[in-house]
């Protein structure tokens, strides 16, 4: 089970940056392997939040396509993030991704362990906060430049008229999560003992000085949590993929209070957007 408890219009502070300044799509289960271009295939109306298994988009496209590495950043720090912790969230939900995050970190069942100290401790809500976002990220506008002239190799099973298609234009990751669990009584939860009893090699766990009511949890691996995405538009005709062009409207006030319009390009969201769903499942 994921960690589906955000939506859209949340109020949470750590959620809100996540959607609103960096346009994530929040993955359900966070993993290892994660690339910038990588393509997924969704359903025809893109309500579905289950996604393929990625494919990198230099394997379909003929002549060969090379990622263009000019316009790539890596290992960009987020440093809002790490400096934001989420709103109170219910444990019997928040554990299911803690468990879930630290089992993928240790490459055995630490998560699970971690999980079972903090439910016999009788934790109800739980705060989290990423320690050491960074962000990996390729330039939009050179990516659709460099599309051009590309198609889709001729039988290329893997493409399948109707459906959605969606290259990854940024990829943000962590190894590490600071946890604030509290009891029914609103008193810190402390599990320092327990966790030192169950210590995993590959990750380890520590203390702030100056934010003792928090436990943090850090692995040797980086896992993906959240990934931009850009819809590719499949024209049938000539057979080739572009970038989606949509954009997004919005008013600014510009000199001597004249109101003018400004467009940007918007990033495509996985889900119902009825639903208000921040998260997709991958396959």
């Amino acid at each position: 089970m994921g960690w589906q408890f955000w939506k859209r219009n949340t109020d949470d502070p750590l959620a809100k940056l996540f959607f609103k300044n960096y346009r994530l799509n929040l993955l359900s289960i966070p993993r290892e392997k994660v690339s910038l271009c990588d393509v997924y295939m969704g359903d025809a109306d893109g309500h579905q939040k289950l996604l393929s298994s990625p494919g990198s988009i230099k394997n379909f496209l003929e002549p060969p396509f090379e990622i263009p590495s000019a316009g790539m950043v890596t290992d960009d720090q987020m440093t809002d993030i790490y400096d934001t912790a989420s709103n109170a969230i219910s444990a019997n939900v928040a554990l299911d991704f803690l468990e879930g995050l630290l089992n993928t970190l240790a490459g055995i069942p630490f998560g699970t362990n971690i999980r079972g100290s903090y439910e016999q401790k009788g934790t109800s809500l739980i705060k989290l906060r990423f320690d050491s976002a960074t962000e990996d990220r390729i330039d939009r506008y050179l990516l659709g430049d460099k599309l051009r002239g590309h198609k889709i190799s001729n039988g290329n099973t893997a493409i399948i008229p109707g459906r959605n298609y969606y290259i990854v234009i940024a990829v943000a990751r962590s190894n590490s999560i600071s946890i604030n669990a509290k009891g029914e009584n609103q008193k810190d939860v402390d599990i320092k003992a327990e966790a030192s009893s169950i210590a995993s090699g590959s990750v380890s766990f520590s203390q702030d000085t100056s934010r003792k009511s928090e436990l943090k949890f850090k692995g040797d691996k980086k896992l993906a949590f959240g990934v931009e995405l850009s819809e590719l538009i499949y024209d049938t005709q000539y057979q080739q993929l572009r970038l989606d062009p949509m954009t997004e409207s919005f008013r600014v006030r510009g000199k001597k209070d004249t109101i003018r319009t400004r467009k940007v390009i918007k990033s495509s969201f996985i889900g119902d957007p009825k639903e208000g769903d921040m998260f997709v499942d991958l396959l």
